[in-house]
């Protein structure tokens, strides 16, 4: 997957392929009620949208407050998209809305705008990140996933030690410790080692300790270690005090 090819032409081409391999998979039954021709008539107009604002780079054609509501129509639609194509059981038209979704708000992070529907960006990329092993693709994945963190909008983020175990915000930034972790790259695990404890702090001492435990499990890199290592005693040592 080039995520990094975020643009409008690409997003639009992933939405209308899902829904052209729903509309041909579904029946009355299978789709229960949904209406496609819907579907594929707001996945032209939104998209259609967002070329248009990628062709005016440089005019403030739409604020960003109505960039980030079109964000949220985009997002939804692909959840949407997403329910059907497991329904149907389409693996391909699956995993690419996953693509898709990842695209969606890496365009909005590009634009300025501002990431409210989380959880679906979350899930999309946790999967992704599950998908491959290579250092050097976390490693430029670990970006993403901080640009994502620093569109989101600042009232869909619990208060500071107020975040549940399921929390979107709190999955996304243990996930990008863990993707950091994976990459092997000490400055990018020191960044999101830093947004964590930041972020969401009361899960940061788990982090670390469950982190150590990986080390010798997976056989990390010395260099790895000593940066865990460090986060791992100051945290241990704040919980002792």
């Amino acid at each position: 997957m080039d995520i990094v090819q975020a643009d409008a032409n690409h997003i639009k081409k992933v939405l209308i392929n899902a829904v052209d391999a729903i509309i041909k998979a579904g029946s009355a039954d299978t789709l229960n009620g949904v209406d496609t021709n819907i579907l594929a008539k707001t996945a032209r107009q939104l998209t259609d949208i967002l070329i248009e604002i990628d062709d005016n780079q440089g005019e403030e054609l739409f604020s960003d407050e109505e960039i980030t509501t079109l964000g949220d129509r985009s997002i939804n639609l692909f959840n949407e998209l997403v329910y059907l194509a497991e329904r149907l059981k389409l693996d391909t038209a699956r995993e690419n809305l996953d693509e898709g979704i990842i695209m969606m708000a890496m365009w909005l992070a590009n634009h300025n705008a501002s990431i409210r529907m989380l959880e679906p960006v979350v899930d999309a990329l946790a999967k992704y990140a599950n998908s491959t092993k290579d250092p050097a693709m976390l490693k430029l994945f670990s970006g993403y996933v901080r640009d994502v963190i620093n569109a989101v909008d600042p009232n869909t983020k619990p208060a500071i030690g107020k975040t549940d175990m399921t929390s979107p915000w709190r999955i996304l930034n243990l996930n990008y410790g863990i993707v950091a972790t994976r990459s092997h790259d000490a400055e990018i695990m020191d960044s999101a080692f830093s947004t964590l404890v930041k972020n969401v702090p009361e899960a940061a001492f788990d982090f670390f300790s469950q982190g150590m435990e990986q080390m010798d499990a997976l056989d990390y890199p010395q260099h790895v270690r000593e940066v865990m290592g460090k986060y791992h005693n100051e945290w241990n040592t704040r919980t002792l005090h």
